[in-house]
């Protein structure tokens, strides 16, 4: 009778110490999560509101938030090398795509797993071409575009690196891609920084290229296309 008391107690101890640390690992996965959205979020608003990019609240918006990075890579092209390069465009879009692809593959898996469930007696090899169909291919598109994304959000970033201190920009730019938690931190410790852009002209008047845009201030600034 002691043993089997015992046993459960020792049973129930080890359920509820594994239930405390699996919800205390959540909670700070979820927090950490958060202030990491948060940190990225204020410094794409801080610089985009200082550096007059249209409607900088957009950096608050989850997915949406890529044009923010995106136009600020693209009036840092357009005033230090008068490139117009569209990035904005590219991570919106990407954006959407991943975002549309991850939550349509985690509903063919939920339903693939329910066809196996209804359909136990599957043959293997119908099991393994509905696998096949339902969760790789899907799958191996959202692979194709999350690191199509990876890539011209890093290149991004480097723009924004080389707008905010361009002496370290590849040093910053290596230590985000090695270290992608560093990115937060970098972003923050930069976000009030404009030492690689062009200086301000006085008196400058409003000047316009082949497509349209416009520098930001017509009395005090050159900081190029309003985005």
């Amino acid at each position: 009778m002691l043993l089997r008391l015992h046993s459960f107690f020792e049973h129930q101890l080890e359920y509820t110490f594994g239930f405390a640390f699996n919800l205390i690992n959540a909670l700070l996965c979820t927090g950490g999560g958060l202030l990491v959205y948060l940190a990225i979020s204020y410094a794409y608003y801080t610089i985009a509101k200082r550096r007059g990019i249209r409607h900088p609240g957009i950096a608050w918006v989850p997915v949406a938030r890529a044009w923010i990075l995106g136009s600020i890579s693209d009036q840092y092209q357009y005033v230090s090398q008068r490139k117009v390069k569209n990035r904005r465009k590219s991570l919106l879009t990407l954006n959407i795509i991943r975002a549309c692809f991850g939550a349509s593959w985690v509903a063919l898996a939920f339903f693939a797993s329910m066809v196996e469930l209804a359909l136990g007696d599957i043959r293997l090899q119908n099991a393994f071409l509905l696998f096949w169909i339902v969760l790789i291919i899907p799958g191996a598109i959202f692979s194709a575009v999350a690191i199509a994304l990876t890539v011209i959000q890093f290149m991004a970033l480097y723009d924004v690196y080389r707008s905010c201190q361009p002496d370290n920009a590849v040093v910053l730019l290596i230590l985000s891609i090695l270290i992608n938690v560093s990115v937060p931190v970098i972003l923050m410790l930069l976000c009030n920084k404009d030492l690689g852009m062009p200086p301000r002209k006085e008196n400058a008047q409003p000047s316009f290229d082949s497509s349209g845009w416009q520098s930001n201030d017509r009395n005090s600034t050159n900081r190029g296309p309003e985005l």
